[in-house]
């Protein structure tokens, strides 16, 4: 079998009519382009969760100085029966004296097929329109799914640019032999406190 002259890459003169681009004016026309698939439209992250954690979600303060967040957030709102978590969370606030726009709240773990499950995405929206310069994590939970890398352990961290400050969770903070964990989270929210 000879060799054909056209097939410019395998002669002297075709090296010469390569190198000054020819290749591309004597080579077959390029396929037309495939069309792409249309992008899909992002999900509303509002369609997943009910009417009345929307309107709680909703009426946090944004931008706020500091995200509060537990795993048990998100049952919180559903139930409208005080709790003891619930009362602990509100003397606190009350202690500390923050204005409404010094804390917001947002859920890490949302409820699916009656379990709480993590969803970072809606985690991420609220951070982003909250805009917090502190996250105060509160528990293992909620640190171990921000921080997967790192080992939890109390103090600050650091999480999508702003800091994150690892806390006790609130049920340990409940039992009364606890005092050290309580006094550990006191100071901790005095030294990083607005004021």
């Amino acid at each position: 079998m000879g060799h054909s002259p056209f097939f410019i890459t395998h002669n002297i003169i075709g090296k010469v009519w390569k190198q000054l681009g020819l290749n591309y004016i004597l080579c077959d026309p390029p396929a037309p382009a495939k069309s792409r698939p249309a992008i899909a439209k992002p999900i509303n992250l509002w369609e997943q969760v009910p009417p009345k954690v929307r309107l709680k979600l909703q009426q946090q303060y944004k931008p706020a100085y500091s995200l509060w967040v537990y795993p048990e957030y998100y049952l919180d709102i559903l139930d409208p029966n005080p709790s003891d978590r619930k009362n602990l969370i509100l003397k606190i606030l009350k202690a500390l004296k923050w204005s409404q726009s010094e804390y917001s709240f947002w859920p890490l773990f949302i409820l699916k097929e009656q379990k709480l499950v993590p969803d970072l995405e809606f985690f991420l929206f609220g951070l982003r329109e909250i805009q917090p310069i502190y996250i105060f994590c509160f528990g293992p939970r909620c640190f171990n799914c921000l921080l997967p890398e790192s080992s939890f352990e109390y103090g600050c961290f650091s999480y999508q640019q702003t800091k994150l400050l690892a806390l006790p969770d609130f049920d340990q903070l409940l039992r009364p032999e606890n005092q050290k964990l309580k006094d550990l989270v006191w100071k901790t929210l005095l030294e990083y406190s607005p004021r």
